[in-house]
């Protein structure tokens, strides 16, 4: 009570300095993050900054908005967050504190610190499991600390298919055979096209991304591996473009999957494009961030998805491997911060801490719509989870997979591994196509897989192999500097 008290006082004294008109001389620490709404949403985020700011008067919290740009149309968008950077970079104005995007780039860049010596005692982050505590971590380094980790995978609408005769249920841990049967039995296709149809599922288009790591234990999202790279020619990834292809068609077999209606005929079926938000799907591929909205409207009396039981079971398992993909966001302390400490407690309290979770329990039990969590906690802290599923206690699927599974796969490998993009979509295949394009063409069936498989897989390892080195280049130089101002 009496440390409360005094920080009360603390706090009164800082404004009534400033109310005042006398020179505030607190340091400042900046935060910049794309997850931050706008002031007057005051999301759950700009709250968790606010209570970091009442917890330390001592400083001065400043949110360094991402700026807006016109477009030739008139409309309003966000700047790219690398653009963003980029400007921030080339006044010496980087944000102290701030979400990272693509890490590799951003060390090439010189825009991240190592963050290493100020984990190392930290009774928080020896919390945080080692695959989840090291994603950023090259070599002796450090770069960034997990903020966020959210599942990719299905999602199921139980109210949708247990009123439909011959429904099968669906749990955490369902074979691929068993998850395509049950949404083939939870679907209903309306001839008449009065818009009383039941879609059973989508996401079939993903196979390719994630399905090769469930035939194959040694391979990553999209075929990876971090010692030998990408494996586009191999076994796991043709059984996964097969069985892709042979459900991506407009056979008559195939109408329980959403993906092969195009807009006219789910206008028809459903009476409207997206069936799954008004409840006329029942499984639904999608990232678990989506969570906070979908159950929210289920607890909103004026929504289609009122009264709804939603779980999400994340990806099925495959002849005993069942490996789910995750995407981490991270957070990061810029290079030649002046207050690497309080910068830090910042970044934690935003990210891992266990206190700041609390927090965010706390601010969403205020306030469930604007401050809602999205994203369960990692840290292997049992009153943590315990108190975020009771704010979700129908995600009893969801909730195996935070507390038992195992295995993941990192849909995120993008923002770790250099050159993933070129590797991708973005790179060149040859003079006259790039690396995305010739995949939809294999996809779509113009290309033939076997004509270009092994060039594909060489081309993939070569921006992979080329960016590595820019990046190992990256890490060198840092430690040069590093030694040389020790």
């Amino acid at each position: 009570m009496r440390k409360i008290f005094t920080l009360s006082i603390i706090s009164f004294l800082s404004l009534l300095l400033v109310a005042c008109g006398q020179k505030d001389d607190r340091p400042v620490i900046t935060y910049a993050g794309w997850n931050l709404g706008t002031v007057e949403q005051n999301n759950i985020e700009r709250q968790m900054i606010q209570a970091f700011q009442q917890m330390h008067p001592e400083v001065k919290i400043e949110v360094i908005p991402r700026p807006i740009q016109i477009n030739e149309d008139g409309t309003e968008t966000d700047i790219g967050w690398f653009d963003f950077f980029s400007t921030r970079a080339s006044t010496g104005t980087l944000p102290d504190v701030y979400q990272v995007a693509d890490i590799t780039t951003w060390i090439i860049q010189g825009w991240l610190d190592d963050v290493s010596d100020l984990v190392e005692n930290d009774p928080d982050f020896a919390l945080v499991p080692d695959d989840i505590a090291n994603d950023a971590r090259y070599d002796e380094f450090l770069f960034a600390l997990p903020q966020a980790m959210y599942y990719y995978g299905f999602f199921i609408n139980r109210t949708v298919y247990e009123n439909m005769n011959n429904s099968v249920d669906i749990e955490y841990g369902i074979t691929l055979d068993d998850l395509l049967s049950a949404a083939k039995s939870n679907s209903y296709y309306d001839f008449a096209g009065e818009g009383l149809g039941v879609a059973g599922i989508d996401g079939i288009n993903t196979f390719i991304e994630w399905l090769p790591a469930q035939f194959n234990d040694e391979l990553d999202w999209f075929t990876f591996n971090e010692s030998t790279g990408y494996h586009l020619n191999s076994v796991a990834f043709e059984n996964a473009l097969t069985r892709q292809k042979s459900l991506l068609n407009n056979l008559p077999a195939n109408k329980y999957i959403l993906n092969n209606l195009d807009d006219d005929e789910r206008s028809a079926q459903y009476g409207i494009s997206d069936p799954w938000s008004v409840g006329k799907q029942s499984i639904k591929w999608a990232a678990s961030y989506n969570m906070r909205d979908w159950v929210s409207f289920t607890k909103d009396e004026t929504h289609a998805l009122y009264g709804h039981d939603i779980d999400f079971i994340g990806t099925p398992s495959v002849d005993g491997t069942h490996k789910i993909p995750v995407i981490m966001d991270h957070v990061g302390i810029a290079r030649g911060t002046k207050n690497r400490q309080i910068a830090y407690e910042l970044a934690k309290w935003m990210s891992f801490g266990v206190d700041g979770f609390k927090k965010r329990i706390e601010i969403t039990k205020e306030n469930p719509v604007s401050g809602a969590i999205n994203f369960a906690p990692f840290t292997q802290d049992e009153d943590l989870i315990e108190a975020y599923f009771e704010l979700y206690p129908n995600m009893t699927e969801f909730r195996k997979i935070v507390e038992t599974h195992q295995y993941f796969i990192r849909e995120s490998l993008w923002k770790t591994t250099p050159g993933y993009w070129n590797s991708r979509a973005n790179g060149a295949y040859d003079e006259s196509n790039n690396m995305g394009e010739v995949i939809n063409g294999i996809i779509e069936g113009t290309i033939a897989y076997q004509d270009v498989k092994d060039n594909l897989n060489t081309r993939a390892n070569f921006h992979w192999n080329q960016a590595k080195a820019q990046f190992e280049e990256a890490i060198i130089a840092y430690r040069n500097q590093q030694s040389s101002t020790e």
